[in-house]
């Protein structure tokens, strides 16, 4: 019953039927029967999967984590269960392991929180190294987190553009505090006017420059959507993203203008282009 429940709101939340607001309240009480019923692994799981890709793909952080913390506690239970049956586990976890390890890193700038940090790489790593195929979404939010701790604005967008899933939902929280500390960084570099399609090339507002030897990232940087199989609890495959990259460079021209003038910068026309200066 429970199992046709979900299966009927997954359907119509692809469909545009109903709402974010419908759909957790929904989920929120499925989530309640499998705790009465002490369910921790199958329908329960695919619950809490559902409810928490939902809340990333409408931004409910707070609904997110706690999805995210069951489902931390529910897997090991599942993969014991399943291997003592000679079942092989066909779950989500490198899936939600990358968005813990991006969750954490957007929230690492509390002490407590570096060292919750610290523990989640540690098992991300071990679990990419010991499973093959997992390797991919673990990787991409391992390098997403390192460009993000390093300021590497350039490498942290081209990774936006090819995050898996709803991991561009977690980029965003990282974003506006590294556009901020890189165009500090670039001011503090230059001490002089700097051309604002440069900027806006660094602060990832334009397409990023792609090579020909790869065409994965060059097809990633050509769409602002990533074409990808819609998941239970999603209304659209892949995540948009609230700082992916305009559609050309005169549109992320634009958007990096408007965002530097609202971050206190002065910009002025210098003949046919625009120079960028301090604050």
């Amino acid at each position: 019953m429970l199992q046709r429940a979900l299966d009927r709101l997954v359907g119509l939340l692809r469909d545009g039927s109903v709402n974010y607001f419908y759909a957790c309240d929904q989920l929120k009480g499925m989530r309640q029967d499998c705790t009465v019923q002490h369910l921790r692994g199958g329908v329960a799981i695919a619950v809490y999967e559902a409810h928490a890709r939902a809340s990333l793909e409408y931004g409910d952080l707070a609904e997110f984590n706690q999805c995210q913390t069951q489902l931390a506690s529910m897997y090991p239970d599942a993969v014991q269960q399943l291997q003592q049956q000679q079942q092989q586990w066909q779950g989500c976890v490198a899936e939600f392991m990358a968005y813990k390890v991006l969750y954490n890193a957007a929230h690492a700038h509390v002490g407590a929180n570096k060292t919750v940090l610290l523990h989640t790489l540690r098992t991300a790593m071990a679990l990419a190294g010991t499973r093959a195929d997992v390797g991919h979404c673990i990787s991409h939010a391992l390098q997403a987190r390192a460009a993000a701790a390093a300021c590497n604005c350039p490498a942290f967008f081209r990774l936006y553009v090819r995050a898996p899933h709803m991991g561009r939902s977690l980029l965003d929280v990282i974003t506006p505090k590294l556009r901020w500390a890189a165009l500090n960084m670039l001011v503090k570099a230059y001490k002089t006017n700097l051309p604002v399609p440069f900027v806006a090339g660094v602060l990832g507002f334009t397409p990023p420059q792609t090579s020909e030897a790869d065409p994965d990232a060059a097809a990633a940087a050509s769409s602002s959507h990533p074409q990808q199989e819609t998941l239970p609890g999603c209304r659209q495959g892949g995540c948009v993203g609230k700082a992916a990259p305009a559609a050309t460079v005169a549109e992320g021209v634009a958007a990096c203008v408007r965002w530097l003038r609202a971050h206190g910068t002065v910009v002025e026309e210098q003949g046919e282009e625009r120079g960028c200066w301090g604050w």
